[in-house]
């Protein structure tokens, strides 16, 4: 009876210093990816939403050390029944460095860091091992036995690494080593300190309580106060894009999922244009175009047309749309969840007085090198979907929580405000949030790729049919939470009492493949409609009922149409017309321009054009033979009608010759593409 009590006892203190132990360990490393992200990505955040990813990983750490606890209670108990009155912190250590040089062996090429930290596991393992044989060595390693102390141990080494990866070798190589030591001292003085009586827990518990209460404090000032808004003769302007949204893909399109309810009743009270067409298939060069009213060609942000294409940003003499409002008395601002573009590494943001452009940071992996998290990950995924655990990018409601602050500034301000927020949900990795996840047939997360949707388009890979269903679920259910968010906005205007006088464009900054001329994504260089048929509703001001139009129309006419709206004349040079007005010509043309971005795949070499009139759509390709659609009997582009003799094709083939001469000299200019910046397009599956 005695020995069974014992046995029990020794199971229940096993489980609650496992449980503290795993979870201070858990606490500990996901504390030191935080802080080496947050020092080094300055747009990095912590959002709200991730706190629930955050609970389920250390839940996963606490539920392992409960289980290893447990195990471990019932050895100790039986090997040396006195073990946990002696050092109870041993069995829990020793626990997760096992569970540490498992994972660090295992997951990824070691680097000189990481065998650091490879040295002191094996020494802490050693001396752990000891302390369960031997009472003697038990007591002379207590004071190293504590989690916090472990976890500081085999983590100071690899996360001192990454802290100095921009540093010269000599720092690393010298400073790298002492890391562990030094937490290997603080732990020796503070065990001496404690021994001879000079710290007392009282005294220790004041401080952390009064550092808890500055922080509580710090963050309770950070509200922003509601502004009033202001009347104004001058209509505010809100310009959204929807990154990577075919238009095709929308319920107020005629797609047969509800994707867009909210949208739809928009709409009512909107202009709906059924033909307008992105300039490329990528967010620099339409984002761009959008800001200037110039094609990619003239304001040059876009693929270089070189031996070896690089991504050239806005030249310097351009002028941007939100430099324009903003010198006539606009307020200006931005928030945009596409971080790799639309920051001002390729001047997009110039004129724009607030910027806000951030992304979330990592919980696991990710090129952060994270160990044990990684692989309660690992576990947490055969039971849910983790990827908000990597995710990229902001919510749409993020977006929409941001534009509703910027709002509120631009009102206090008292000026008209121009406000451009771009959302990204339906963008790879196609990852929308509770409940859109689930929202349409195929969600079911097994089927997620697990690779590269790159490599299918070299094909090196292909797509399952499954894999192919969920992904396309996936990005309908991102386009259904920006649907969503942007009603949440909408609503905000209207309570403001400010959506009347307000301006509203919603539009695409380009489309997407799944697969409809055997290409996956974006970003490739082609101009099937697919990625270049986008959406595009604007609500004028105080406009009150619906309206469709079937006018061809480019982005580079959405700058001179916000800027005639504001009352001011555009400047010269613009290749856009305002939509307030019908084209000059009934032939209207529109023009979209691809550039090759990925090598070795044959489908997408060289520099593909497309023109546009009326119905028809002329395609040319530097490595391949033109095309001819009639895009009102065959959206699909599936029927190649061209005839070198059609008179029709004689003329936009004059045409698109006549344009292509006119384009200015290219000279390569070097982007602001560091370290940084490729991490950002590596994120986002712009770079491999």
């Amino acid at each position: 009876m005695i020995e069974r009590e014992g046995l029990l006892n020794g199971v229940v203190k096993g489980i609650a210093y496992g449980f503290a132990g795993w979870t201070i360990y858990g606490v500990s490393e996901l504390g030191l990816s935080l802080a080496v992200q947050l020092s080094q990505h300055p747009m990095m955040r912590l959002v709200e939403w991730q706190w629930h990813s955050i609970f389920a990983l250390l839940g996963a750490c606490a539920v392992a050390g409960i289980i290893l606890g447990a195990i471990s209670g019932v050895v100790l108990t039986s090997i040396r029944p006195g073990f946990f009155a002696q050092n109870p912190w041993v069995m829990p250590s020793i626990t997760i460095v096992g569970a540490f040089l498992i994972q660090i062996a295992r997951s990824r090429p070691v680097s000189a860091a990481e065998y650091v930290a490879l040295a002191v596991t094996i020494v802490l393992g050693i001396a752990f091992s000891a302390a369960v044989i031997s009472e003697r060595w038990s007591l002379r390693i207590a004071f190293l036995a504590p989690p916090w102390i472990v976890s500081a141990m085999i983590l100071a080494a690899p996360f001192a690494g990454r802290l100095l990866r921009s540093r010269p070798w000599i720092w690393r190589a010298t400073l790298v080593p002492l890391a562990p030591v030094l937490i290997f001292l603080c732990a020796l003085s503070y065990a001496r300190v404690r021994a001879a009586g000079h710290l007392r827990r009282g005294q220790m518990a004041a401080v952390a309580g009064y550092a808890i209460s500055m922080f509580m404090a710090l963050q309770s000032g950070a509200s922003i106060a509601r502004a009033n808004q202001v009347s104004s003769p001058r209509p505010n302007i809100l310009l959204i894009t929807m990154d990577t949204v075919r238009a095709d893909h929308l319920s107020l399109y005629g797609y047969e999922r509800e994707t867009t309810p909210r949208l739809s009743e928009f709409a009512r009270s909107a202009t709906l244009y059924k033909r307008a067409i992105a300039v490329s298939d990528h967010t620099l060069p339409t984002h761009a175009s959008i800001f200037t009213g110039l094609y990619p060609d003239w304001h040059g942000a876009m693929m270089s047309a070189s031996a070896h294409p690089v991504r050239q940003p806005l030249r310097p003499g351009v002028v941007t749309v939100a430099e324009v409002l903003k010198s006539n008395g606009y307020w200006t601002g931005e928030s945009a969840a596409n971080y790799a573009f639309l920051d001002s590494s390729f001047g997009l943001t110039r004129g724009f007085g607030v910027s806000e452009i951030s992304r979330p940071v990592h919980l696991t992996g990710a090129g952060e090198g994270l160990y044990i998290l990684d692989a309660a990950k690992e576990l947490l995924s055969r039971w849910t979907d983790v990827e908000d655990f990597e995710r990229p990018y902001l919510r749409a409601t993020d977006i929409t929580e941001s534009a509703q602050t910027l709002i509120d500034q631009a009102g206090a301000s008292r000026q008209p405000f121009f406000l451009f927020l771009n959302y990204m949900d339906a963008h790879t990795p196609y990852a929308p949030g509770a409940p859109f996840d689930t929202m349409f047939p195929g969600s079911d997360p097994k089927f997620r790729p697990q690779f590269s949707l790159h490599e299918s388009n070299a094909g090196q890979n292909a797509l399952s049919p499954e894999q192919k269903l969920y992904i396309v679920s996936q990005y309908d259910a991102g386009i259904a939470a920006e649907d969503s968010a942007i009603d949440g906005l909408i609503r905000f205007l209207r309570d403001r009492k400010i959506y009347d006088n307000t301006l509203i464009v919603i539009t695409g900054d380009h489309g997407e493949g799944f697969l409809e001329h055997g290409l996956l994504e974006h970003d490739l260089g082609v101009v099937y409609q697919t990625h270049v048929h986008v959406p595009l509703l604007i609500k004028y001001p105080r406009q009150h009922e619906a309206r469709i139009s079937d006018e061809l129309v480019s982005q580079v006419d959405l700058m001179p149409t916000m800027l005639e709206n504001a009352g001011i004349t555009s400047p010269r040079g613009l290749q856009g017309r305002s939509l307030l007005h019908p084209p000059a010509n009934p032939r209207n043309i529109v023009l979209a321009v691809g550039r090759q971005t990925i090598n070795g795949n044959n489908l997408v070499r060289g520099t593909r054009r497309a023109i546009f009139t009326g119905s028809w759509k002329l395609v040319t390709w530097t490595f391949g033979p033109p095309e001819l659609y009639d895009l009102a009997s065959d959206p699909g582009e599936i029927r190649n009608l061209y005839d070198q003799d059609n008179s029709l094709v004689i003329e936009l083939s004059k045409q698109l010759a006549n344009f292509v001469s006119a384009i200015p000299a290219q000279k390569l200019r070097p982007s602001s593409a560091d370290p940084a910046m490729l991490d950002r397009l590596k994120s986002l599956g712009y770079v491999q």
